[in-house]
């Protein structure tokens, strides 16, 4: 026991340094190779994997003893905002997926950009790639307002460089279409953020005092609406969604797979921290929080069955499953002790499934030269493994047990049923059930055509992937079968 506590005070603080400096390492080593992309590929990715093991590491020690690691303050630039790191639970959950999806995608990458090979820059997409990745993580432990702002502003800048990295000019308008609505969802936490500092006399982002600062209801209702706006911008919630159905399908498969997987569960975790913070369990607040996940999972449902696109199908399917997520955040804010749990919950689980949904589109695409669903057909007999990986993750994203997505959308439903809230509450998680069910059908209409039957003829011409992308594939199929464990005990300490 003595060695352990002195492993969490001690060692974790270094671990978590090292693991940020090999993120570092990883981008030079992708730029230092550029002119051999095999190379900056394999070397930038092996770095990532090593970064993302000690994170993996870092946040299961949080989450197993419930103490914070703090670090700091750092006084970097402004002596008057010092930079400090604290991993608490909740910022444990967001690391451990973000950590553990980046593990198996980065893997998944050595495999996934020779097709970039002389086409396009290694060098490019290692160097934001990387910053990406730490971007997030940071911005889901550090404690300053001004820091948060920073990370935030990174991650969206190195994410807008990875959406357009295959450089067409439909791309380029899609991310500039990106480039513009990210920061229109900035410019409104700047000025949330920075309301709720000046209102505390601190810029602190998750100070303990502020629970005793009186902050008026007009100013509240400000703060939360524009943070609203801001964080939901990035988690694609209703009306804001507009860019999300276009950035998803335009980047690289292995980008679309951080960005659905995590990026938008970055948006959640501001969500869930400013909530925490300003006490919002007014009323007014968590209905509306309701009325648009709700609406985010209709939305995302009328949309699957016009889409031809397989990436653009599973744009739409993100915004349902961070819809429930959402949802369970509104029955936490209105009173259910298990809504913040079942929403963090989903984090990883969701994380798990699409991100291996979007790394299956890679394959399509690397293999096939296709995103068609129409192409997706028969599946069983052209390539029974792929098959089999392909079934693995839909099944999960569907629902069905002993899958972790199960486990998650079961406590998101029953958390609506607490006896802390009113009728709306069992009415908006039977709304929710139902329209779950209804993806449910649909889902496995989609199923039963990519697995049964003739193949098509671009699936009997299907080449074989690089190794390291189904390797990939085979620890996020790992994951999906048993996250909904793993997503258990990340949250029970919380």
């Amino acid at each position: 026991m003595i060695g352990f506590e002195l492993l969490l005070e001690y060692d974790l603080g270094a671990f978590f340094a090292i693991g940020i400096l090999m993120y570092v390492v990883a981008i030079i080593l992708a730029i230092l190779f550029d002119s051999k992309p095999n190379y900056s590929n394999i070397l930038s990715n092996i770095v990532s994997c090593f970064a993302s093991l000690l994170m993996i590491y870092v946040s299961m020690i949080v989450a197993l003893t419930g103490k914070h690691l703090k670090l700091g303050p750092y006084e970097i630039i402004i002596p008057q905002a010092p930079l400090i790191i604290d991993v608490d639970s909740i910022s444990a959950v967001l690391i451990f997926a973000i950590s553990s999806l980046t593990f198996a995608i980065s893997i998944f990458s050595i495999g996934y950009l020779k097709m970039f090979y002389h086409k396009r820059s290694m060098g490019y997409f290692g160097l934001f790639y990387n910053l990406f990745v730490m971007a997030m993580i940071l911005t889901c432990c550090v404690s300053n307002t001004l820091w948060f702002l920073q990370f935030w502003e990174l991650m969206t800048a190195s994410s807008y460089f990875l959406v357009v990295y295959e450089d067409t000019p439909d791309i380029r308008k899609i991310g500039y279409f990106y480039f513009i609505m990210m920061h229109l969802g900035f410019a409104c936490l700047i000025v949330s953020l920075s309301l709720m500092s000046f209102a505390v006399g601190s810029m602190d982002f998750n100070i303990i005092e502020i629970a005793s600062v009186n902050i008026s209801g007009e100013l509240k209702t400000i703060i939360l609406i524009l943070a609203l706006i801001g964080f939901g911008m990035k988690i694609g919630l209703f009306p804001l969604y507009v860019w999300l159905p276009e950035a998803y399908p335009a980047a690289p498969s292995n980008v679309s797979a951080l960005l659905s997987g995590v990026m938008a569960s970055v948006g959640l975790y501001g969500l869930i921290k400013i909530s925490i913070l300003l006490h919002a369990t007014m009323s007014w607040w968590y209905i509306t929080l309701s009325i648009l996940a709700i609406i985010n999972v209709l939305v995302g449902f009328l949309s699957l069955p016009g889409q031809i696109d397989f990436k653009r199908l599973l744009a739409y399917s993100s915004m349902i499953e961070m819809g429930l997520a959402v949802l369970s955040l509104a029955y936490y804010c209105a009173g259910s002790e298990i809504g913040l749990k079942a929403s963090l919950m989903h984090v990883i689980n969701q994380a798990y499934a699409k991100g291996m949904l979007f790394a299956i589109s890679g394959v399509f695409l690397y293999c096939a030269y296709t995103k068609k669903l129409s192409d997706i057909k028969g599946l069983w007999k052209s390539n029974p493994f792929l098959a089999t990986l392909y079934f693995i993750a839909f099944v999960d994203i569907m629902g069905i047990p002993p899958f972790g997505c199960f486990f998650s959308k079961v406590f998101i439903i029953l958390s609506g049923f607490s006896q802390f809230l009113s009728w709306w509450g069992p009415v908006s998680a039977t709304i929710a059930l139902i329209l779950e069910i209804l993806c449910f059908i649909w889902f496995l209409r989609i199923l039963q055509y990519a697995l049964m039957g003739k193949p098509s003829q671009v699936m009997l011409e299907i080449k074989r992937p690089p190794l390291p992308m189904y390797i990939g594939l085979i620890i996020l199929a790992i994951l999906c079968a048993i996250s909904g464990i793993l997503s258990m005990y990340f949250v029970g300490g919380i």
